[in-house]
């Protein structure tokens, strides 16, 4: 969504005038890992879409025709106007030399320069249109290259209080913009294209009300949608209490997606959806916008820079002694879209996350008024990810990336333990409630990631979901959130309950009422009069996770469907005594047993230690066993799933009977003539009777667990 920049407020900011002057007053230094740019204007920009222009060169010219393009900027960018979002006339704070800071006064802007080598440029800051270069506009500084002892880094601007009293910190980051997006320092990776070079991107990290306890602190990642405010995505803010995002042993983080063009004649301020734009957008343009060529590749700039943000909390550099195993992410709306797949690009690094309201349904055609950073859904431009599995060469593409069930990871095959909030009463584009939604709801099912999905009477804005609106006179107040508040999606409960190097079991085909044709419950079509105006699937069921067993032979865990829950909207109907639900594990560190792999399960009641349920089943080509028609009973009852490496099943036959006795001793006797180590059991390097013996054993030990 494209938001109209109020403009002529940010001009009045700076005192108006319709007279455009040279930048004067330039110096330049280097601190910490950058080379700051300041320069003085002696009057505001005439337009909101005029620009400066910085140069560099390694000796002192007098035109900027000898030197090379460093940056240009908009006034929104060299001033940080995004700052003015969280305090009224703020102005970016630098590092100086010294060790000391310089706040930029109300005339001042910045650019800055990261350095790819140690050496020493000469700067120079003009209008837009303007090529003479003299003392007053340009300035000179050396630089050093030590990304170990001086890393590029965020630098805190200000600490203030959110309404609710939260103390939060101001960070901005200025980008590293380079032609070649994968020439990155050790430090920090290439966060923008060439033509958003030295531009600012701010974030802030909000505190517990009671202060930092002792660490190891969680930590929560909070993702506006589409109308950019993130100033609202911080704990304390009313209007945004819905998303409970308040830790009480942690930081909230609240990045900021926020892109600044010029749409013909004005200056708007859009987002990249989290994931970023092509490399060869002008921002500058003034031509009507149009979506890139096809074959356009489109560089995933702004994950890296949420990405480098969490690096940046868990290196040495970092204020905070963040638990690496208790990281989660929320989002609504666009940023629900964003939080699906940056965390599906880096499974590994996050316990949890939740889309509330997301922008996930992607019907063809509908690309977005700002398609001219990422192109059109029907174009699915390539981007810079590789295709998990692919060729060399080959990419995935944006509408992959945004598709909710497709892996972005090259190296885990799953997802973190997420949670899915819809609204029937959601009009809002790619979020709304439509025929398409439920597609895009059938196909996150039909993945088998595990993906929990619920869905009530909600509207798309956070602050609506528990009031009525008197327009349209239809019901619009979220069950899942009114009269009380889930519990399941707060950002504490992610942070105390799941675990980033944790495997999870992940539900689907669950099934409220067997009795009932079709699954039960049901949210309908995609019409928000039919079918059940709330429910879930998947959303009851919880585990024990401290009873989590993952090994390379076996996973287990304690299942239940919650009955006791405190919090009353997080129980089962009363109707509900157990649900039956099929399961697979998910992000198993050592359960993967090899594809054709025959696997035996059982389920035993915890209070009876009784056997309820046993079956078999076969490991998939990916390495993943599903356990089918599994019944998990309601809370107090509990039940426990061992799922099993059936080893005797030689033939991969799926049984493990005579056969295989006879399998393996012919490949025994084969070993012996040969001198081959076919039948080495025990893998000790030789075939010997020691493997008869122990394949022997396995196969009594396979019999008794039910894999015959």
């Amino acid at each position: 969504m494209l938001i109209r920049a109020v403009m002529a407020t940010f001009v009045a900011l700076l005192a108006p005038s319709l007279a455009s002057a040279q930048p004067f007053n330039v110096r330049a230094w280097y601190a910490q890992g950058q080379v700051f740019v300041v320069w003085q204007l002696p009057a505001p920009p005439a337009l909101p879409t005029d620009t400066v222009e910085i140069y560099a060169s390694a000796a002192a010219q007098i035109n900027v025709a000898n030197m090379d393009q460093v940056g240009r900027m908009f006034p929104p960018e060299y001033t940080g106007a995004r700052l003015r979002e969280l305090v009224a006339g703020a102005r970016l704070l630098i590092p100086t030399p010294a060790g000391g800071t310089y706040r930029l006064a109300a005339d001042e802007g910045v650019f800055v320069y990261t350095p790819h080598a140690a050496g020493a440029l000469f700067f120079a800051v003009v209008d837009t249109g303007s090529t003479a270069v003299n003392a007053g506009n340009s300035a000179s500084a050396a630089f050093n290259y030590d990304p170990v002892n001086e890393p590029v880094r965020p630098h805190p601007q200000f600490a203030g209080a959110t309404p609710g009293g939260y103390p939060f910190t101001a960070y901005v980051i200025w980008a590293d913009g380079r032609d070649d997006y994968n020439d990155a320092r050790p430090d920090v990776p290439v966060l923008a294209g060439p033509t958003k070079n030295g531009v600012p991107h701010v974030f802030t990290i909000t505190e517990p009300l009671g202060g930092v306890p002792a660490g190891p602190l969680s930590c929560l990642f909070a993702h506006h949608g589409g109308g950019g405010e993130y100033q609202l995505f911080r704990p304390g803010i009313p209007a945004r209490a819905n998303l409970q995002l308040p830790l009480d042993d942690g930081i909230v983080v609240t990045p900021d997606d926020s892109f600044y063009a010029r749409v013909e004649a004005t200056l708007e301020r859009v987002n990249t959806s989290w994931f970023g734009y092509t490399p060869s957008v002008d921002p500058f343009d003034s031509a009507p916008r149009t979506a890139p060529p096809d074959g356009t590749v489109v560089v995933n700039f702004t994950q890296r820079r949420v990405l480098w943000i969490l690096d940046w909390l868990l290196g040495p550099t970092s204020p905070y002694a963040v638990d690496p195993q208790r990281v989660a992410m929320i989002g609504h709306s666009g940023g629900g879209r964003g939080t699906s797949h940056l965390t599906r690009l880096a499974p590994e690094r996050f316990c949890a996350a939740v889309l509330y309201t997301p922008a996930i349904s992607l019907q063809p055609g509908t690309g977005g008024s700002e398609n001219f950073l990422r192109g059109t859904n029907d174009q699915n431009l390539p981007t810079n990810l590789p295709l998990p599995g692919g060729k060399p060469g080959e990419t995935l593409g944006v509408t992959d990336v945004f598709t909710t069930t497709t892996r972005l990871s090259p190296s885990s095959r799953d997802f973190p333990f997420t949670r899915l909030y819809l609204g029937k009463r959601d009009t809002e584009n790619a979020a709304a409630w439509t025929s398409d939604m439920r597609a895009a709801v059938d196909a996150v099912h039909d993945s088998h990631m595990g993906i929990v999905f619920a869905w009530d009477e909600r509207e798309h804005g956070v602050e609506k979901w528990n009031t009525d609106e008197p327009f349209p006179p239809e019901p619009d107040i979220g069950q899942w959130v009114a009269p009380v508040r889930s519990r399941r999606c707060a950002g504490q409960y992610l942070v105390d309950t799941y675990r980033a190097n944790q495997s999870y079991p992940g539900f689907f085909n669950s099934d409220h009422d067997t009795a009932v044709a079709g699954r039960q419950p049901d949210p309908g079509p995609g019409d928000p009069n039919l079918g059940d105006p709330w429910g879930t699937w998947e959303g009851y069921f919880e585990w024990d996770t401290g009873t989590i067993v993952d090994e390379p032979g076996r996973w287990a865990c304690t299942l239940f469907v919650t009955g006791l829950s405190a919090v009353s909207i997080d129980n089962a109907p009363a109707s509900v005594t157990s649900i039956t639900t099929d399961l697979t594990p998910r992000k198993t560190s050592a359960f993967n047993p090899e594809s054709g792999t025959l696997i035996a399960w059982r389920a035993l009641d915890i209070a009876s230690a009784q056997v309820v349920q046993s079956g078999t089943s076969i490991a998939a080509e990916d390495r993943t066993v599903t356990v089918t028609g599994l019944i998990v009973p309601k809370d107090p009852s509990r039940v426990r799933l061992i799922v099993l490496v059936c080893r005797a099943d030689v033939d991969r036959n799926g049984v493990v009977n005579s056969t295989d006795v006879s399998e393996f001793i012919n490949l025994w006797m084969e070993d012996q003539v040969a001198g081959t180590l076919t039948a080495d059991w025990n893998r000790d390097g030789v075939s010997n009777s020691t493997d008869v013996s122990d394949f022997i054993n396995d196969w009594f030990v396979d019999l008794a667990r039910g894999c015959g």
